[in-house]
């Protein structure tokens, strides 16, 4: 079928090459004469155009339904079908990645709870730096939300070191139904059965060799691989644990994810009900709690490290310095976590003292004293590993301006 373009360039050839009027060559083609005048008059899309460019190059590995999304988000009122005319235009399709084999026979799904924290998914990613040098990245998943709860990156990761990072985890997320994993040393080891029997929880290890049995984390590591690994180039461990942690906040925060109808993993948490401890309104879920953490756990264990190591190699003025002004910007943090958790839950921060401390009537309570410890607590734990390293480095310094800052931090407030 021809299209009215090459039918109007076939009339034009015509009158011409051969001098013939419109009204023949139209009828020679076949052409309606109204059809061949027509001059569109559609906007001009040039500044559409550019941002389509600038998002596909911020974002490489993003498709057009994806982008689509994100010029949503932007306000621009433009369907789906001329923001894919558009990517073709601009060549911007993905080239995609070596085809894999396809199992075959049915697949019949691993019943799990519709809810936060029903199963987590472990695994490991290998990566190099541009020395050669081999470094691996432990991600942790929870399968329901898709939320990344954690990405670790280090040049060895041993199954005690498994074991403490799930502890961290657990104390501002709380514990899972269940975890899957494969059956890698790190997972099989003595510290980490010692751990789940401490921690009462049941851990499936998949078949070996079957890794499709753990797809959910197998998605996720490819999408990292995808869109961060291979786009990106690491010069050393403290610049891998920064970009990867930049990552993970996007991948939660402002990656549209499919499977949740392109909604963040953040924000589709946020539509479930709290699972304990939250308020009997669910004003804010309990999922969308943790994720106002979890970003700030994040970002903040990294920058201590940093600033730790750098206060460890020199005794300079200057290291006690930044090692003092890291904590206080852990401190600032953690006042506008608590001010932002209070905001969403309706309170403000006098009412939530006044609630933990029992300072008001039943009857005028916003929540319970045990939901208002349990903000508190949960607020304070995210920071606590960060403001004890601190605390210990300013000892061994004698710097007491840093110590006297954590005074508090560590310890639990009333509760009941």
């Amino acid at each position: 079928m021809v299209g009215p373009a090459a039918k109007r360039a076939a009339v034009a050839h015509l009158q011409t090459l051969m001098g013939l009027s419109e009204r023949r060559a139209c009828s020679i083609i076949g052409a309606d004469r109204t059809m061949v005048r027509y001059r569109s008059r559609r906007p001009a899309d040039s500044g559409l155009r550019t941002r389509l460019r600038e998002l596909a190059n911020e974002r490489r590995r993003f498709g057009y339904r994806r982008l689509f999304v994100l010029l949503r988000r932007e306000g621009e009122p433009s369907g789906l079908n001329r923001i894919h005319r558009l990517y073709r235009e601009e060549g911007l399709t993905v080239r995609k990645r070596r085809a894999r084999r396809k199992a075959i026979g049915m697949r019949a799904p691993i019943p799990v709870e519709a809810k936060p924290n029903a199963r987590w998914s472990l695994d490991f990613v290998s990566d190099q730096f541009a020395g050669g040098r081999r470094f691996r990245i432990l991600n942790i998943v929870d399968d329901v939300t898709k939320e990344c709860l954690g990405a670790i990156p280090d040049t060895s990761i041993s199954g005690r070191r498994v074991a403490r990072e799930l502890t961290a985890i657990l104390a501002w997320r709380g514990k899972p139904g269940s975890i899957v994993s494969d059956n890698g040393t790190e997972f099989t080891c003595n510290a980490m059965l010692a751990w789940c029997q401490d921690n009462s929880i049941d851990w499936h290890f998949i078949a070996p060799g079957k890794p499709i049995q753990n797809a959910f984390i197998e998605s996720f590591n490819g999408r990292m691989r995808d869109e961060l690994l291979n786009e990106t180039l690491f010069f050393g461990i403290a610049e891998a644990r920064s970009k990867i942690a930049a990552w993970v906040a996007d991948y939660n925060g402002e990656r549209p994810h499919s499977s949740l109808k392109y909604q963040t993993p953040a924000a589709y948490a946020a539509t479930f009900t709290a699972t304990g401890g939250g308020l009997a309104d669910g004003s804010l879920p309990e999922a969308a709690f943790r994720y106002y953490l979890a970003q700030g756990h994040l970002f903040l264990i990294e920058f201590a490290r940093a600033c730790a190591l750098s206060v460890y190699k020199s005794s300079k003025l200057a290291a006690i310095r930044e090692a003092g002004a890291g904590l206080s910007v852990l401190l600032d943090l953690e006042m506008n976590l608590h001010v932002k958790l209070c905001a969403s839950w309706g309170l403000s921060p006098s009412d939530l003292e006044q609630n933990l401390s029992g300072g008001r009537d039943a009857g005028t309570r916003t929540c319970s004293t045990q939901e208002c410890a349990a903000i508190w607590w949960r607020s304070r734990v995210a920071l606590a590993p960060c403001v004890i390293a601190y605390a210990e480095i300013a000892t061994r310094l004698d710097f007491p301006d840093i110590a006297s800052l954590c005074d508090g931090c560590s310890n639990r407030p009333g509760s009941s």
